[in-house]
């Protein structure tokens, strides 16, 4: 949304959960993890769908999102030391 005069910029239909932390890389792409389907979605600065993870494994309730050397970092509130890094050259990703 333009902050000067509220025009829609761009709208993504992948998104139908609720976000509840959220990143932006170097390059403006937008990283946001959902309490529902879909646990990950990483836009691009036009709103384009880079990547979608529908769930990872079961953990729920994402707290905090990092990124830091080419490395995304999630946290779970759902079990002890829920982690997910994600390397966000290709999307691989390892659950912890």
């Amino acid at each position: 949304m333009n902050i000067e005069d509220g025009r829609v910029l761009w709208q993504n239909s992948d998104f139908q959960g609720s976000g509840s932390v959220s990143a932006l890389d170097e390059e403006g792409n937008l990283y946001v993890a959902g309490y529902e389907a879909p646990a990950l979605i990483i836009l691009d600065t036009n709103g384009n769908t880079l990547c979608k993870v529908v769930q990872f494994a079961d953990y729920f309730w994402p707290y905090e999102m990092d990124i830091e050397d080419n490395m995304l970092t999630i946290l779970f509130d759902s079990a002890d030391n829920a982690k997910v890094t994600m390397d966000i050259r290709d999307y691989s990703y390892t659950v912890n």
